[in-house]
């Protein structure tokens, strides 16, 4: 059976493998602010510290982070496509709008995608939680409203 601290470690390594593409791909927060405390292995873990998951819970969660992981990869991949060629459009001699009206429609696909995921993601886990939790839950949010695209806390 795995320690808490070996657990913490085992979610942090699923969070830091799903997450990397997309934190790269959209800076620290995620398309706005969806990666919250899922796109980093860091606040996952002491966020599963304090909301005192259990370990039938942290395994429903890991299943849920990991669903959303595959869900986001074409996604993002098309979102770093997308802007590999808007830089190439910049650097044309002429203006392309047409072409980069049309770049800015497949991203914007792309991007409601991803926050459909985030979101829906977001209200699975919440259903794992219990009252309780999800009261923790949404006094831990309010502290950070960073998470989830509330703007930054400071």
């Amino acid at each position: 059976m795995m320690t808490r601290g070996k657990r913490i470690a085992a979610i942090a390594a699923l969070v830091i493998a799903g997450g990397s593409a997309s934190v790269w791909a959209f800076g620290r927060h995620g398309p706005h602010g969806w990666a919250g405390p899922f796109g980093d292995p860091v606040k996952m873990a002491r966020l599963a510290e304090r909301l005192d998951l259990t370990t039938e819970q942290r395994d429903r969660i890991d299943e849920i982070v990991n669903r959303a992981r595959h869900s986001r990869r074409d996604h993002i991949d098309a979102l770093v496509r997308a802007h590999k060629t808007y830089r190439d459009l910049l650097q044309a001699p002429q203006l392309d709008e047409a072409a980069v009206r049309e770049l800015a429609r497949a991203q914007s696909a792309h991007v409601e995608a991803l926050m459909v995921i985030g979101a829906r993601t977001f209200a699975e886990v919440r259903s794992e939680l219990t009252p309780e939790q999800r009261e923790r839950l949404a006094r831990l949010r309010l502290r950070h409203r960073g998470w989830h695209g509330g703007g930054h806390a400071g």
